[in-house]
């Protein structure tokens, strides 16, 4: 990565190998032409096994994927069943997210000077990194509706 440029994390939706790229995908790649960016895939759950593909569920065991100079991808581990049922189940896989992440900040060596959050599950990740700078991404997924 390219020193003296501002550090970028951005929490995503999707995975980065989706087929359907979003605008967290488009922002990413192109901030990365002149950042330091970590894209951070969504966290999945148990119940998305059929759609996914178990070998998705131990991606987080595989290094960072680096996808261009400046852009790495990060997957996280899938989160305990009864997420949003039990609010200890939540502030456990909240508390895994985040040691999970910064320990994987921690091994590239990369303090984000800017938090971008795209989806609001993440909410609990502001002020985490040390960041500078918070972003929330507010996208409406009702306008088809």
């Amino acid at each position: 990565m390219q020193k003296n440029k501002e550090k970028i994390i951005c929490i995503a939706m999707t995975d980065w190998d989706h087929e359907y790229k979003g605008v967290y995908h488009h922002i990413a790649y192109i901030l990365a032409d002149s950042h330091e960016v970590v894209y951070v895939e969504k966290v999945r759950h148990f119940n998305e096994i059929s759609s996914v593909g178990l070998s998705r569920f131990f991606r987080f065991l595989l290094p960072t994927k680096r996808v261009k100079p400046n852009l790495l991808v990060i997957t996280p581990p899938p989160a305990i069943p009864f997420l949003d049922k039990l609010p200890l189940v939540n502030r456990i896989n909240d508390w895994i997210f985040l040691w999970f992440i910064k320990r994987k900040l921690k091994d590239i060596n990369f303090t984000p000077a800017i938090l971008w959050i795209f989806s609001y599950y993440a909410y609990f990740t502001i002020g985490k990194f040390a960041e500078q700078v918070s972003i929330y991404y507010c996208g409406d997924p009702f306008y088809l509706y």
